[in-house]
């Protein structure tokens, strides 16, 4: 990993799970999401709050983040 991206990341984790986590990017997601079969595979690189995750994970596909 990147020594800055690290520690941007280490700085404030919480805060930035808090910041992001409650952002709106359905239309983002459903987008990508009309592209894959049901219950497909996923891995979510740099996963951040795990805000995607979960919701891929609620619609059904096996996610690795």
């Amino acid at each position: 990993m990147d020594p800055g991206t690290r520690a941007f990341y280490d700085r404030d984790p919480e805060g930035y799970a808090s910041t992001t986590f409650g952002g709106d990017v359905s239309p983002i997601r459903a987008r990508f999401v009309r592209l894959l079969n049901p219950g497909a595979r996923i891995l979510d690189l740099w996963c951040g709050s795990g805000r995607d995750t979960l919701a891929f994970i609620g619609e059904g596909f096996d996610v690795t983040a």
